[in-house]
């Protein structure tokens, strides 16, 4: 079963400022890495998905378009 939270590593984040803050190097460990972590907004997904399927109907329209004009121009020409 899916745990449904996302993450993501972050770049540019300074390891001995966490290790500072976090008291890491006390405990001999070193930060290496840092990560996003959190749940998925359901209706947040939803939108993306509207967002992105809204230009696939258009980049569609204009290619069925284009192919209408290049068929026609075709007949005219046999």
């Amino acid at each position: 079963m899916a745990s449904r939270i996302d993450f993501c590593p972050m770049e540019g984040f300074n390891p001995a400022g966490v290790n500072e803050v976090l008291g890491l190097g006390a405990k001999g460990l070193s930060a290496v890495c840092i990560l996003a972590l959190g749940y998925r907004d359901a209706t947040f997904h939803q939108v993306l998905i509207t967002y992105f399927l809204s230009f696939v109907e258009k980049i569609n329209q204009k290619l069925n378009h284009l192919s209408t004009r290049w068929f026609s121009f075709l007949d005219h020409q046999l």
